[in-house]
């Protein structure tokens, strides 16, 4: 994700990095295109809000022709005890 996920933290200034990522994409697949075609632009977005909210919706969705939310990303490690469509293997134990 912009902001961190995986091994790295991420940076502050990755999310209007990601915007200005999508923007350029954007721009060079219509360039691409001409007009008689479109070529779509997509991504996978997290449903968890620590990750979504290194994302800025507001901003982005203009670029976009889908966003797929990674529903796995609905419940998970940030909280005490499984959900549904969560991996158990990522939860946390009971704090005391």
């Amino acid at each position: 994700y912009p902001t961190g996920g995986g091994l790295a933290a991420g940076r502050p200034e990755d999310t209007a990095n990601y915007t200005a990522l999508l923007a350029a994409l954007r721009k060079e697949l219509d360039a691409a295109a001409g007009p008689s075609k479109h070529y779509e632009l997509t991504i996978a977005a997290p449903a968890g809000p620590k990750a979504i909210a290194g994302l800025e919706l507001g901003k982005i969705h203009p670029y976009l022709d889908a966003v797929n939310i990674m529903t796995y990303d609905f419940h998970g490690a940030w909280e005490l005890t499984t959900n549904h469509n969560s991996p158990p293997w990522r939860t946390r134990q009971r704090r005391r």
